[in-house]
């Protein structure tokens, strides 16, 4: 019994939280953290200069 509730909890979270990820994509909201994208973006450029060196 305590499991039929806990995934009905877990369906209704699950719910709520991608109605609210889908309005703040529709309010132009980025999702994610881009600052983290950029950084790795940044050291993978240094690895390959690494690398092309070695190549």
């Amino acid at each position: 019994m305590h499991a039929a509730v806990a995934e009905k909890e877990h369906e209704r979270i699950a719910q709520r939280t991608r109605k609210a990820l889908a309005a703040a994509k529709a309010r132009g909201q980025k999702l994610g953290n881009a600052g983290i994208g950029e950084a790795r973006k940044a050291e993978a450029d240094v690895h390959a200069e690494y690398f092309r060196s070695i190549i």
